[in-house]
């Protein structure tokens, strides 16, 4: 004879275990894409914290507070669960941490992690007209154009054969005329 309560017990059962593993699989589904390489293109702050870490690791705490897992769950052991699911990320021998077990490309490598605006081949007309490096309204202009874009934390105002400071140079293999002209660059 069989037990009509024990098979209820059961069947909620099943439901919650098929409930958590769709979780988990929804869990999986964006830590892969919040590791994936055009995510962190975009992402400075994972990107950061990616490159922190020698290998790669970001902490499963950390990635749980990001709007897109914390929207899933707030429990950092579920973010452990559907990171252990994933077939093209890693978990840490500890369980707090994971990575992607493919290496960054180099482009994304030497990507900064702040925003990066960049302006080149401005007009030498322009350049003239306010009176060269030495002269203050030239920087107070381009702070004033870049500030629109957050707070600037440095500027760099590059002439035409100035060598590229090595910041600027992974940019450099995409656009192959940059430092041609004159280059102003500016993180925010």
């Amino acid at each position: 004879m069989s037990n009509p309560i024990g098979n209820d017990a059961q069947s909620v059962q099943d439901e919650e275990d098929r409930e958590g593993e769709l979780l988990c699989l929804k869990i999986k589904a964006q830590l892969e894409d919040l590791f994936s390489s055009s995510h962190l293109a975009e992402d400075g702050f994972l990107l950061k914290h990616v490159q922190k870490n020698k290998q790669g690791y970001v902490s499963l705490k950390l990635l749980t507070c990001l709007k897109k897992i914390k929207v899933l769950t707030t429990d950092w052991y579920m973010t452990l669960a559907g990171a252990a699911y994933s077939e093209i990320l890693e978990v840490s021998d500890d369980c707090t941490k994971v990575k992607r077990k493919e290496t960054l490309p180099e482009w994304l490598l030497c990507s900064p992690t702040s925003k990066f605006l960049l302006v080149w081949n401005i007009s030498v007309e322009w350049w003239k007209n306010e009176g060269g490096p030495e002269h203050p309204s030239l920087y107070e202009r381009i702070l004033q154009k870049f500030s629109a874009h957050g707070n600037v934390t440095s500027l760099w105002i590059l002439h035409p054969g100035e060598e590229l400071p090595k910041e600027l140079k992974c940019y450099a293999k995409r656009h192959n005329k940059l430092g041609q002209g004159l280059v102003c660059g500016g993180e925010v």
